[in-house]
C-alpha cells in the first residue's frame, strides 16, 4: 500500500470513528430526553392516582353519611319545638362528626345512647339537604330565636349535628371526650406523633409478622431497608435515617401504607365541638 493509499485509509477510518461518536452522542441525548419524559409521565401518573384515590375516599365517606342519615332520619318538627321550648340557661352546640368513624357501632352507641342517657341532652343529625340549617334559619328574618342565624350558617354542611342541653360547657366537653377511636392514618390525616428510625436500627416488627414478607413491601414504598441474618433470625435493618411521618404534617400515601404494615395507629377519631349558642 502506497503512502497515499495509507493516508486515505487513515482519513476514512477517522471519519468513520467521528461518525460513530456522533451517533452515540445523539443516542445518549435521545435516551436522556426519553428518560425525562418517562419520569414526568410517572409523576403525572402518581398525581392522577392520588387524586382518584382521594375522590374514592370522599365518595366512601359521603356514602357512609348518607347511610347514617337514612338510618337516623331528621325530625324537623320535633327539632324546632325543642329549640323554641329550650329553657333559659340551656345551650345549643354544633358538633362536627367529619373526624369520627360514623359507620362504627361505638360511634352510633355514643350518639344515640350515651350522649342522651339520663336526659343529658338531645341530639339531632341532619341529612344531605342542609336540613338543620334550614330549620334553624340562616338569616335574621327566618331564625327561630335571636342570634340563631349565625348557628344556621355553621350548620350549612353535611357532616354536622346539634346537641340541645342544659348542662354546662365543661360537662358537655367532658362527655364528648368519652368518644374516641384510635385507627390507622389515611393519606391527608395529621398523625398524633412523629415516627422515625435511625440508620442501622433494626426495625421492630409487629407480632406474627414475617420479615421476609414485609421487607419487599417496605422497599417498594421507598423505605431504605435491607434484610439481615443475625444468629439465624431474619430481621429488617435501616440503611439510612428515615422519617415515616411527623406530628401535625399530613400523611402521604406511602407513609399511610407503611404505618399500616407496621401496625402503627396514628389517628384519633373524635367528635369536634364547633360552636355554642345560649339565650343568656
Amino acid at each position: 500500500m502506497s503512502d497515499k493509499e495509507l493516508e486515505e485509509f487513515r482519513e476514512s477510518e477517522f471519519q468513520k470513528a467521528q461518525a460513530e461518536e456522533e451517533r452515540k452522542r445523539k443516542e445518549r441525548i435521545a435516551n436522556r430526553k426519553n428518560k425525562r419524559k418517562d419520569e414526568m409521565s410517572e409523576d403525572r401518573f402518581l398525581e392522577e392516582k392520588g387524586m382518584r384515590e382521594a375522590q374514592k375516599r370522599e365518595a366512601i365517606e359521603n356514602s357512609a353519611i348518607r347511610k347514617y342519615s337514612k338510618e337516623n332520619p331528621f325530625d324537623e318538627k320535633s327539632f324546632k319545638s325543642d329549640i323554641i321550648n329550650l329553657k333559659r340557661g340551656g345551650s345549643i352546640y354544633v358538633f362536627c362528626f367529619g373526624y369520627a368513624k360514623i359507620q362504627t357501632t361505638k360511634y352510633k352507641n355514643f350518639i344515640m345512647s350515651s350522649l342522651t342517657k339520663d336526659n343529658f341532652s338531645k341530639v339531632y343529625i341532619g341529612g344531605f339537604n342542609r336540613e338543620l340549617s334550614k330549620a334553624v334559619g340562616f338569616t335574621r328574618e327566618k331564625e327561630l330565636r335571636p342570634g340563631l342565624h349565625e348557628v344556621g350558617v355553621v350548620l350549612d354542611s353535611d357532616d354536622v349535628g346539634v346537641i340541645l342541653t342544659d348542662k354546662t360547657e365543661a360537662e358537655l366537653l367532658t362527655k364528648l371526650r368519652e368518644y374516641e377511636e384510635l385507627d390507622f392514618s389515611k393519606p391527608g390525616n395529621m398523625p398524633m406523633k412523629t415516627l422515625n428510625f435511625d440508620k442501622d436500627q433494626v426495625l421492630p416488627l409487629p407480632t406474627r409478622t414475617s420479615a421476609r414478607k414485609l421487607f419487599p413491601l417496605l422497599r417498594d414504598l421507598k423505605m431504605p431497608v435491607k434484610l439481615i441474618n443475625n444468629a439465624g433470625q431474619t430481621s429488617i435493618k435501616l440503611t439510612e435515617n428515615f422519617i415515616v411521618c411527623e406530628e401535625r404534617v399530613r400523611v402521604t400515601e406511602n407513609a399511610s401504607k407503611i404505618l399500616k404494615h407496621l401496625k402503627q395507629k396514628m389517628f384519633n377519631y373524635v367528635i369536634v365541638p364547633v360552636c355554642r349558642w345560649t339565650d343568656s
